[in-house]
């Protein structure tokens, strides 16, 4: 009798560790996905680069002054990961006619080109990327279209056609309609300026089959915003997440059941709240030759201001062409959602547009960086060779 005795409690004694270990990983959970996820952003940090040049409109034979800045995505600081961008200007079939090697250091680089006098009239294509981006073009790069003429060709303009060029620029209600996976079902009011309504549908089968429970992450870049157990006692859950919570930029709402696996995600967009501005002073027009005078005053409202002293300034004369792009602005979306918000916004800047718009361009994005299945596998061997990629 004894002899059965010995399996039987070694058989219980190990049914009791298993549940017990199931529930400290149940009780685990918020810990486990912030854990896999900030793991991953750190193996695999993700690159944006940004092309200023000194104008957008050039003629045949002319030079193109640029600067290039590498930022790293998750503290929007200066990248170091690589000492080599890639620089090319792409014709009106995206072929590259002029390639260089530019040389970075501490996350810049400048540069100068000369445009070959036989280029025929049309758009161009500005491209930039570093090596550990050839890994994902074209999505993963900088891009952005200049004009060129050709002074002595009677051609007609040449541009480019883009697909998906169009924005919904209705405000509607500012409500996001919802997504509904696994028997949830996530809504988002993202109208108030203080506070971000998030509102869950949990059917009767999702809650008896999870402990009346999910979990809720927001992340912005790379940036853990908000983590939290909800209850889903009823079928409709309210939460209401304070702004201040929230990183600017494009937050990213999950939502996990009761095992940790992500159902649901919206994309949301919080624009700047007090943004660091520099002022440029100087006279409204000048004469062809005319010494250009500028002076640069900074204003903060922050006790520590950043780094202002690495600057790019072009002096051209007024077009009415669109609107440079800015970095900040560039930042916003960058190359991760593989979206060419440049011809969707039609010249425009994103800051120009109510956070609703933007919230109705967000309805289908996906990010290209951010995937749970990834990050929540914890294999990431074969990303650390992408990243590894790179001069």
């Amino acid at each position: 009798m004894i002899r059965y005795l010995k399996p039987l409690i070694l058989f219980l004694f190990c049914v009791l560790f298993l549940q017990g270990a199931n529930a400290q990983v149940q009780d685990n959970i918020p810990d486990f996905i912030t854990g896999r996820f900030m793991r991953y952003c750190e193996s695999v940090p993700r690159e944006e680069i940004f092309v200023h040049s000194d104008r957008e409109d050039y003629i045949s034979g002319e030079e193109l002054w640029f600067n290039i800045y590498l930022i790293n995505r998750q503290n929007t600081r200066p990248s170091v990961s690589c000492q080599i961008a890639y620089f090319e200007l792409l014709n009106q079939e995206n072929r590259p006619v002029i390639q260089r090697r530019i040389r970075l250091e501490s996350g810049f680089g400048e540069g100068q080109i000369v445009l070959p006098d036989t280029l025929s009239t049309g758009t161009y294509t500005i491209r930039a990327y570093t090596n550990w981006m050839k890994n994902f073009l074209p999505e993963n790069c900088f891009m952005q279209d200049i004009r060129i003429y050709n002074a002595f060709s009677d051609k007609a303009f040449i541009g480019k056609s883009y697909s998906d060029n169009s924005l919904n620029t209705g405000i509607g209600d500012g409500i996001i309609s919802g997504t509904t996976n696994g028997g949830l079902t996530l809504r988002v009011n993202n109208l108030n300026p203080k506070t971000l309504e998030i509102s869950v549908d949990a059917t009767s089968s999702y809650r008896s089959g999870n402990n009346n429970s999910f979990y809720l992450f927001i992340q912005t870049h790379g940036v853990v915003n908000h983590i939290s157990t909800e209850k889903a006692l009823t079928e409709n859950i309210i939460l209401n997440i304070p702004k201040s919570e929230l990183i600017p930029g494009i937050n990213h709402i999950t939502l996990f059941n009761s095992k940790g696996q992500p159902l649901c995600e919206r994309f949301i967009y919080t624009p700047e709240r007090e943004k660091e501005i520099l002022i440029l002073n100087s006279r409204e027009s000048y004469k062809t030759r005319d010494k250009i005078s500028l002076e640069i005053e900074y204003e903060s409202q922050s006790p520590d201001p950043v780094n202002v002293t690495n600057l790019s300034v072009s002096v051209t004369p007024e077009t009415d062409g669109p609107v440079d792009m800015e970095i900040d602005d560039y930042m916003i979306l960058g190359s991760e959602f593989g979206i060419c918000f440049r011809s969707r916004l039609k010249g425009k800047l994103i800051s120009e547009f109510p956070p609703a718009v933007i919230d109705s361009m967000l309805l289908t994005a996906r990010s290209n960086w951010i995937d749970w299945e990834e990050i929540l596998s914890g294999n990431l061997s074969h990303v650390w060779q992408i990243t590894l990629n790179c001069l």
